[in-house]
Formats: C-alpha cells, sequence, structure tokens
C-alpha cells in the first residue's frame, strides 16, 4: 500500500482517523495498487464544510485506486469516485463504506463488585431514543448533558465517573447519537462491557467476520420498553460468555492496533 501525507499538523487529524493510518502504516498488508491518502476529513468539513471538502476531493486521482478515513458523521454527504474505498464509523446495511471502530481514549479496566445490571451516562440531546432512556429507567440511565466524546474532555472528573459508571455495570446501553453509530459501543468492550446496540440499521465492522450476536445485544429503537424484561432473561453463565467473547472480539480485532484488520479483511480484500 502507498501512502500520500499531506501537510495537515498532528493534532488536526481525529483519534478514529489516526487510529486507523497508524494501524494500516504498521500492520497492514495492502497490495501497492491502493494507496492511503492521509486526509483529515472531519476536520475538514468542520473547517471547509461539504462543499469545499468535496473540492478537496475532487483534486483526487479519479483512476487511482484509493483508500480515505473519515470519521465525521456527515460522511455521507461527500461523493466519492468508484475506485475509492471510504473507511469511516458511521455505517449503514444501506451504503457501500467499509464499517470501522471508534478509537476509545479510556481503555483500562474498572471493575467494582456488585454490578448493576445496565446502565448508560450520557447527553440526551443527540437522539430521541437517549431521552427516552432516561424517561423509562432513571435508576440506571443518567442525562449529563455533556455532548463532546471523553476526547475532548477537559473536566476529568467527569471522565472519571464516566469511566467508573462502565465499570459498575454488566449491559452497557450504546444508543446511537448523533451518527448512526456510536464511540461509547468501543468505549464499553474496551473496558470489558457487554453493549446494547440501539441503532436501527447500523452495520458493525466486520459483520462478515465477527459474530456480533456473541458478543452484543441489540434492541430495535422502538423496542426501548422491552429492555429490561430482555436483560434480566441472561444468567450469570450467559454474562460470563458474553464477556469472553466481548474480550476476544476487542482484542483481536478492534483495539486500536488491529483497526487496519477491519479493512483487510472487509469483503474489498477478502482473500
Amino acid at each position: 500500500m502507498k501512502v500520500v501525507e499531506y501537510l495537515y499538523k498532528k493534532d488536526t487529524y481525529v483519534e478514529t482517523e489516526e487510529a486507523m493510518f497508524t494501524s494500516l502504516e504498521c500492520h497492514g498488508n495492502i497490495s501497492d495498487q491502493w494507496t492511503l491518502h492521509k486526509l483529515p476529513f472531519s476536520t475538514l468539513i468542520n473547517s471547509l464544510g461539504i462543499y469545499g471538502t468535496q473540492q478537496v476531493i475532487g483534486r483526487l486521482n479519479k483512476e487511482e485506486k484509493k483508500i480515505v478515513v473519515c470519521q465525521h458523521v456527515q460522511v455521507g454527504k461527500l461523493r466519492f469516485d468508484p475506485n475509492t474505498i471510504v473507511c469511516t464509523p458511521h455505517t449503514s446495511y444501506q451504503d457501500q463504506y467499509v464499517s470501522i471502530p471508534h478509537a476509545p481514549v479510556n481503555i483500562g479496566s474498572h471493575d467494582m463488585v456488585p454490578k448493576k445490571l445496565f446502565g448508560f451516562m450520557g447527553s440526551t440531546t443527540t437522539h430521541k431514543t437517549r431521552k427516552q432512556l432516561v424517561k423509562l429507567y432513571p435508576d440506571h440511565c443518567i442525562s449529563t448533558n455533556v455532548h463532546w466524546g471523553l476526547e475532548r474532555m477537559s473536566d476529568q472528573d467527569f471522565v472519571n465517573r464516566y469511566i467508573e459508571n462502565l465499570g459498575s455495570i454488566h449491559f452497557s446501553i450504546c444508543p446511537r447519537g448523533t451518527g448512526i453509530s456510536s464511540v461509547r459501543l468501543f468505549e464499553s468492550m474496551a473496558m470489558g462491557c457487554i453493549p446494547v446496540i440501539i441503532a436501527d440499521g447500523y452495520r458493525p465492522p466486520l459483520d462478515e467476520v465477527i459474530n456480533w450476536n456473541k458478543c452484543s445485544v441489540r434492541i430495535p429503537e422502538n423496542s426501548i420498553k422491552d429492555l429490561m424484561p430482555m436483560l434480566t432473561e441472561f444468567s450469570e453463565v450467559d454474562i460470563a460468555m458474553f464477556k469472553e467473547n466481548v474480550k476476544d472480539v476487542y482484542t483481536n480485532y478492534l483495539s486500536n492496533t488491529n483497526f487496519y484488520k477491519s479493512l483487510e479483511l472487509s469483503r474489498y480484500f477478502k482473500r
């Protein structure tokens, strides 16, 4: 794989984009027929808008086989030529993107005993599902009114409370936010929590390789009222097995080091 560098500062790249670049360059094994363009798409969209970013895309060689990475929720508004593979966390079953993980910044273990069955701690402004969770399960789901992720937090007390919350639960409720995916899914798995995905149509990374039914639970957005009955049916043995699978999947496929596998094992390069 060839790599094209751009004259941007290191901090111009958001965590997920940078993690994928680093993983591909250090561990990937993709043919030199392909070129990785290290464009900071999230920053470009925020600074230039969709129109300006589209102009940047327009300057790329349409005949070249290209790989790009975009963490931004507005990735769907961009148009790429057929020779471009787009890697993004915000992937549904309706598009042709390669689904990749978000890069968590809270990797670690804060294992508290006893544990609550489930929990959620986050903003409720990004999607109606989150407001419903807090309304239905006030003893388990907490609205923080904080919109941005941990990587942008300057309040260490909040970061600690968020991590402690994950350490105190078996099932981490992971509703969609502004985009169809949520970094919470991967923050949870990084700490050994079982993610409960509430995001209709979301296509997780490597869904043709990973059996997500063994390491997560999915609930339709319109079935949140069934959350408690569904989770209480799982036995201690079920929970232990889920957690073992979460650890295995996260360690071998989704950790920052293994980001490259989301692309290399995808249908584009399937051997």
